[in-house]
């Protein structure tokens, strides 16, 4: 696990028993963030800020000396072993955008596998059966090529892990923990990842229309959906069935962590 620590609240990488137990400070210097551990079990990989730059770097998981594998200017994040143990994947903005790279386990070899001009490409998660390769993208001038933040319009994307053409597999509003970690199913067949959208929609009024909505909706959508979940709104809250579906006047909205709050004039 990598977690903030007491001392100056930057993050620090522990292991911890499966049974549960007393962590055990495996990098004393922070910030360190995990991302991987090779399939022998023998090392961890992850980002970390020594002098200034976030490069990648390995380390055994008893804990001891890391060691550098990137020094490219800029940051290279999300290191995560192939199944196979020979190559570590991971994302770099060295070129300009970010981009999904791939070098060896010792560091040689770096080659660049996206070549993508419309989106920043992050989290490179290799399938068990070592045959494809899952990642999260940002259109681009959504935000600056080295963020992952989130309440963004985001996709997941596919490509074979011998390299090639990315497709889409799903456009969703998310961004960071939407798959910062390598989620795939055992069987390589289905991938887990967090949709802010799904958490839930709530519609009121309150003197105006209070509602929780996904992005780069039309008025006419948003009307649609609250008439679809009209059943989630909470027993007593006064409610109406029958907004009339033009235009609205926004008065204002506010983005938190999971929901979009759009606040309409009232009717």
């Amino acid at each position: 696990i990598s977690h903030g620590t007491k001392e100056d609240g930057k993050s620090r990488i522990y292991t911890l028993p499966m049974q549960g137990g007393t962590p055990r400070l495996i990098t004393p210097i922070a910030p360190s963030y995990l991302h991987g551990w090779s399939p022998d079990g023998r090392q961890l990989a992850y980002c970390a800020d020594r002098k200034g730059n976030y490069d990648i770097y390995i380390i055994p998981v008893e804990g001891g000396e890391e060691r550098q594998l990137t020094t490219a200017e800029g940051l290279d994040d999300g290191p995560e072993y192939s199944p196979c143990g020979e190559y570590i994947w991971f994302n770099s903005v060295r070129t300009g955008l970010m981009q999904v790279w791939r070098m060896k386990k010792d560091g040689s070899e770096q080659t660049q596998m996206t070549f993508d001009e419309t989106r920043n490409s992050w989290f490179p998660h290799v399938s068990p059966d070592g045959k494809s390769v899952i990642f999260i993208t940002y259109y681009k001038g959504d935000l600056e090529p080295g963020q992952h933040l989130p309440n963004k319009n985001v996709e997941l994307r596919i490509m074979p892990a011998t390299g090639g053409k990315p497709k889409t597999l799903v456009k969703l509003f998310g961004g960071q923990g939407t798959i910062n970690v390598n989620s795939w199913a055992p069987d390589s067949r289905r991938v887990a990842f967090v949709s802010y959208l799904l958490s839930f929609i709530q519609i009121s009024i309150l003197g105006g229309v209070k509602t929780i909505l996904p992005p780069r909706l039309t008025h006419r959508q948003a009307f649609t959906l609250y008439r679809k979940t009209s059943f989630l709104i909470k027993k007593g809250m006064p409610y109406r069935h029958s907004l009339p579906n033009t235009h609205l006047p926004l008065i204002s909205y506010h983005i938190s962590a999971f929901h979009i709050h759009l606040i309409f004039q009232g009717i």
